[in-house]
């Protein structure tokens, strides 16, 4: 942030303070969330489930062998989740008015990661890492370059893409990885699908409804969030810049692109 984003916004014209460290915190989590997909991709990529195919999920569960590289990525997503709270926490960024939506956001997927790492669902993670992951990159680039002052074709361009891929992987993709666990995840040809903590085996008929309520709460609030998205998108149709309609006033007066988190 200090030896690389922050000599991009000055060359950029940033002169505001307050601006500058706002680009600095979106150019984090851009460049955050655009390693995290890359890395997500790739180890899907090699893996059986592929892109998405859910039964392979569950197919030799459980699954409590990982990879160097998927046991390290899991391990810094949820240190940077433990590390995001603690800006909400300590209010190192300023507060929004979604506050209390972001806390609630927070604490289920630290307990998602959590408990999947340990229950031996880091397939279905993977797949849930990608889909959050992949739509905020455009996010954080669109505000980055509005805080650059690009041209709004520029910016709204962005945002109209953020929306789209916002669209497909966070309620079309993972409604795909949510439906697979409710109607794949026990199926007698997947796995056996019993109670044995000891030997790895975590999933029953029961215990993935613990699961999915943790996924259906993240997905109402990702429906929250895709409300305001849809009210950014009708003023870019109306002829006006997309602003955050959930930044405080202050944040306002500077027009920032909407910030929506995973």
């Amino acid at each position: 942030m200090l030896y690389i984003l922050k000599p991009i916004a000055i060359m950029g014209g940033i002169k505001s303070n307050r601006k500058i460290l706002r680009f600095m915190e979106q150019g984090y989590v851009t460049i955050y969330y655009i390693v995290a997909a890359s890395v997500g991709v790739t180890i899907m990529y090699n893996s059986p489930y592929g892109f998405f195919e859910t039964r392979h999920l569950w197919i030799g569960y459980p699954h409590y062998e990982m990879t160097s590289i998927l046991k390290s990525y899991y391990l810094v997503q949820l240190s940077f989740w433990f590390q995001q709270s603690m800006v909400l926490i300590l209010q190192l960024e300023k507060p929004r008015k979604d506050l209390l939506q972001l806390v609630a956001h927070h604490i289920i997927t630290i307990l998602l990661i959590g408990g999947s790492y340990i229950s031996n669902f880091t397939r279905i993670g993977n797949t849930v890492f990608v889909t959050m992951d992949s739509s905020d990159i455009w996010l954080g680039l669109a505000k980055c370059l509005k805080y650059l002052n690009f041209p709004g074709l520029v910016t709204n361009t962005m945002f109209i893409m953020f929306m789209i891929i916002w669209v497909y992987a966070r309620h079309y993709l993972y409604g795909l990885v949510t439906y697979s666990l409710f109607a794949e995840s026990c199926l007698p040809e997947n796995n056996k699908c019993i109670w044995d903590p000891l030997n790895g085996y975590w999933l029953t008929r029961w215990s993935k409804y613990i699961v999915l309520l943790g996924m259906s709460l993240l997905q109402i609030l990702m429906i929250y969030w895709f409300t305001l998205i849809l009210k950014i998108a009708w003023k870019v149709v109306n002829g006006k810049n997309a602003e955050d309609t959930r930044s405080d006033s202050e944040d306002e007066d500077e027009g920032n692109i909407s910030k929506k988190t995973d």
